[in-house]
């Protein structure tokens, strides 16, 4: 009778040792699979991060490029196949200050990633796209003063994903996202020419001060709890 009670108490405790170690194998796969998910998201962050820093920086060099070829700032053209607004009357008729035309640039303009962007921002105005914008000026970017002669051509991308804006900052050498000190940003009206305006990006602690790119919150508009990146090409 003893022997009988000794294995049916060895055979209960082995189910439930079965059922304590099932319950942490799946626990362990749970936390690996979030892991993993976590792991990938800050992956794709980092690609997104890339892919936006690396196309400004080929905007920016053919800016560059077809200044030194002679195309005054108020000529360059950036008129494309995919975003309407940029169509600059001044600009010569030949094509050779036209940034994304083999004529000019020669640089394709690349349709913005829906990847890259904050969902819960969607309703907002400049949402979604590339803007090239010559209506915000740079602290210590180019020459300091009140007026549109001192704004930067600027490329943007605003309504960023915080973990995108995050990982940009971090390969500009940027600590953490700077909240804009400026209040008011107007960066989505299209370059044609001569819309210059002067608003400002700056921001408390100094961290965007002289930098030609960057990634920062917002403040009253665009609001906080916002995030866009910058790239001046033009510094003025």
């Amino acid at each position: 009778m003893t022997h009988r009670k000794n294995e049916s108490g060895n055979a209960i405790f082995m189910i439930l040792l079965g059922v304590a170690l099932l319950a942490a194998l799946t626990f362990a796969v749970t936390q690996s699979n979030r892991g993993s998910t976590n792991q990938l998201t800050q992956e794709r962050a980092n690609i997104f991060a890339s892919e936006i820093i690396e196309y400004s920086n080929v905007v920016a060099a053919a800016v560059a490029q077809l200044r030194l070829r002679g195309c005054a700032d108020e000529r360059l053209n950036f008129d494309n196949t995919l975003v309407t607004g940029y169509d600059n009357t001044t600009a010569p008729a030949s094509g050779r200050c036209d940034v994304f035309s083999p004529s000019g640039g020669g640089v394709a303009f690349q349709d913005a990633e829906d990847g890259w962007f904050d969902t819960a921002q969607s309703a907002e105005t400049g949402y979604g796209n590339w803007y090239i914008s010559g209506r915000a000026r740079v602290i210590e970017v180019g020459t300091t003063c009140t007026t549109a002669d001192c704004s930067e051509l600027i490329l943007v991308a605003p309504y960023i994903d915080l973990a995108v804006c995050q990982d940009i900052n971090r390969s500009l050498g940027i600590t953490a996202v700077p909240q804009d000190q400026g209040v008011s940003i107007n960066f989505i009206t299209q370059f044609t020419g001569s819309n210059w305006a002067n608003t400002i990006i700056e921001d408390a602690g100094g961290e965007l001060h002289g930098k030609s790119a960057g990634c920062f919150e917002g403040d009253t508009t665009p609001g906080s709890g916002t995030y866009h990146y910058y790239k001046v090409l033009i510094a003025r």
